[in-house]
C-alpha cells in the first residue's frame, strides 16, 4: 500500500471552476486592472461599431468584442456588484431603441424570428 503524500491527497482545484464564493479573492489592484482591460476591450469594440454605423453601437459592440475576449481566453472579469446595478441600465437602452417607427415594421421581422425559432428549436 504506497503512502499518499498531503499534495497528492488533495488534488489541485482550479480557482475558476470554484463558485464565486470560494474563489480566493485576487488583489485589489490586479482585479482593478483586469477590469481596465475589459473595459478597454469594450471601448474598442464601441468606437469601432460606432465607426461602422451599426444600432446600439456602444453596448453591443463592446458585448461582442468582451465575449471574443474571453472566449480567446483574455483576462477580462467584471464585477457581479456592477452587473447587478448594469442589467436594469441595459433594459433601458434597449427598450429606448425601440421608435413607433420601427415598431410599425415589425410586420417585416416575421422571416428572421422564424429563422430564429427554427434555429433554436
Amino acid at each position: 500500500m504506497s503512502r499518499l503524500t498531503e499534495s497528492e491527497d488533495k488534488p489541485e482545484e482550479d480557482p475558476d471552476s470554484l463558485p464565486a464564493r470560494g474563489r480566493p479573492k485576487e488583489p485589489l489592484g490586479r482585479w482593478l486592472m483586469l477590469i481596465a482591460i475589459s473595459l478597454a476591450i469594450g471601448a474598442v469594440g464601441g468606437i469601432i461599431f460606432q465607426w461602422l454605423h451599426m444600432p446600439l453601437a456602444w453596448m453591443i459592440g463592446a458585448m461582442i468584442f468582451t465575449t471574443v475576449a474571453a472566449l480567446s481566453g483574455a483576462p477580462v472579469r467584471g464585477s457581479s456588484r456592477l452587473r447587478s446595478v448594469m442589467v436594469p441600465v441595459l433594459g433601458i437602452m434597449l427598450g429606448s431603441g425601440f421608435s413607433p417607427e420601427t415598431l410599425a415594421r415589425v410586420h417585416l421581422w416575421i422571416p428572421s424570428i422564424v429563422s430564429m425559432l427554427a434555429f433554436v428549436v
